[in-house]
């Protein structure tokens, strides 16, 4: 924990731990509890559309479909997509 009045390292400034511990770690916790799958390590190769809404994700070869999307990229990055 961070001293008080400090923020801790990796924080926004709103927490004594970092982000990650923070807001990030119970919330992945709590969604896989519910069912989500997180395919963390394998890259994004496109996502399949029908017009209005994505219909399948493809990572390299492997065909994900799922009621439900969630793109969370570093808004940092080169835009690929």
């Amino acid at each position: 924990m961070a001293p008080r009045g400090r923020r801790a390292p990796g924080s926004a400034g709103c927490c004594s731990k970092p982000d990650s511990e923070y807001w990030f770690n119970p919330w992945v916790k709590y969604l896989r509890e519910e069912g989500v799958d997180f395919y963390w390590e394998k890259p994004l190769a496109r996502l399949e559309f029908d017009g209005t809404r994505i219909i399948s994700a493809f990572c390299a070869a492997e065909r994900i479909q799922a009621d439900a999307y969630i793109l969370a990229i570093n808004p940092s990055l080169p835009r690929r997509f």
